[in-house]
This record gives structure tokens, sequence and C-alpha cells, in this order.
């Protein structure tokens, strides 16, 4: 179910199980889950795990300003404009 999925990515992410939240929200499909792996993601300078994170963020123009920010107050401006530059042509 969408929910236990969330609350294991949950779990994934405090245990500093970057890739395994990744793949429970994945199968968690929803945004709270994937803003919450991707700030983990970041946080952890996981990257690449943060991008696909991002990448089901940036569709939903409602959470784009809170990806940009999050990236932007931790200094982290090329993989924001990386995230953005993989994110092109995906539409919602």
């Amino acid at each position: 179910s969408i929910s236990n999925n969330a609350k294991l990515a949950s779990c994934f992410v405090h245990l500093d199980q970057f890739r395994m939240a990744v793949e429970a929200a994945r199968k968690a499909n929803s945004i709270r889950t994937w803003k919450e792996v991707n700030a983990a993601c970041v946080a952890a300078k996981e990257f690449k795990l943060a991008s696909i994170c991002g990448l089901h963020i940036i569709v939903s123009p409602d959470h784009l300003d809170d990806l940009i920010g999050h990236y932007e107050n931790l200094g982290y401006f090329d993989e924001l404009i990386s995230l953005m530059e993989q994110g092109l042509g995906l539409d919602g």
C-alpha cells in the first residue's frame, strides 16, 4: 500500500539507506514521500539518488519552489541546474 511504502521510505531515510528509500518512494509514488527522500539525499550529498526523486517532484509546479529552495539553501546550485536540465521535456 502507498502508506506502508511511504513509512518504509521514511525509515530507510533515518537509517541512511538512501537507495532503499528511493525504491520505497517509487512504490509509494507520492509527492510528500519523494520530497522527504529527496531532501535527505541532498543533505547526504547523494545527488544521483536525489535527482531520481527530484524528477518526480519537478513535474508538479506546486512543489517546485520548495525543491529549488532546498538546493539553494545548501548551496548546491550546480546540482540544481543539472536536475532542471534532466527535467527538460518532462511533463506531468
